[in-house]
């Protein structure tokens, strides 16, 4: 079986012989370096989420201050707050990617496929806790004849 990569919403989805890989890049060096999933991972993204709160309270200080000043009508504050959503937007649709789940699941390790019902796919499997889990993701549908075949061979 050939090794396959496919763009998820959020991140990608690589496939081989031995299982699914959900990485941010679509990297075979990402994706056989990610680890199975599980509750002791941690956050992956606390950095981005600290910068992004900080970006946003330096926002809600200009707004103050211009309050304070008396500089500010509600025209200029309707345009500060919408292009800060531009902005947000924008950084959203740059980085989607990067958002996405970094982790990987055995074949040997799944214990249901369902779908693809909606475009979406959904695993149960047991993850690296030993414990049930389940991942459901909007697949393209080229995928999923490779994530079929893929699990087939590994049951045999």
């Amino acid at each position: 079986m050939e090794r396959r990569y496919f763009q998820l919403e959020q991140g990608y989805l690589n496939v081989d012989e031995q299982g699914l890989y959900f990485t941010r890049s679509g990297n075979w060096q990402e994706a056989l370096a990610a680890r199975e999933r599980s509750m002791k991972q941690g956050p992956a993204h606390a950095g981005r989420l600290v910068i992004g709160i900080v970006i946003i309270l330096i926002g809600g200080l200009f707004l103050l201050f211009g309050h304070m000043s008396d500089a500010s009508d509600t025209g200029s504050t309707l345009v500060a707050l919408a292009l800060s959503a531009f902005g947000v937007f924008s950084l959203y649709r740059a980085l989607r990617h990067d958002f996405g789940p970094v982790f990987r699941v055995p074949f040997s390790k799944i214990i249901a496929l369902e779908g693809p019902a909606d475009e979406r796919l959904t695993i149960r499997f047991v993850n690296g806790d030993a414990k049930e889990d389940q991942v459901s993701f909007k697949v393209p549908i080229e995928a999923v004849p490779f994530v079929l075949e893929g699990l087939a061979l590994a049951r045999g």
